[in-house]
């Protein structure tokens, strides 16, 4: 598409991989976004009762909100690991260097 030419442009990517560091190391930190999910699980902590009651058929496979909770910040922390390092490198899309 026509954004191939921005990322064959140095003018374009180093500020785009800067803002990309930037965003990681702040308000997309990894610490934020675990805390974030962890507030959301409590609002819905008993909510979460209430719907495997509801339609038990649909209750988490690992037998508890809780559980299913630990496992998507588990997913986050490591899709935010793998994105971190692509980004450090020194040609993130190609994924070389650093």
């Amino acid at each position: 598409g026509w954004y191939r030419g921005l990322l064959d442009d140095s003018t374009f990517t180093e500020p785009y991989w800067a803002r990309w560091r930037e965003v990681l190391e702040g308000p997309l930190a990894s610490e934020l976004l675990l805390a974030q999910i962890d507030a959301w699980a409590e609002t819905l902590d008993e909510a979460a009762v209430r719907n495997y009651a509801r339609w038990p058929e649909k209750a988490p496979d690992g037998g508890s909100f809780a559980y299913e909770v630990e496992e998507l910040k588990d997913w986050v922390a490591a899709r935010h690991a793998w994105i971190s390092l692509c980004v450090a490198q020194d040609d993130p899309e190609r994924g070389t260097g650093g």
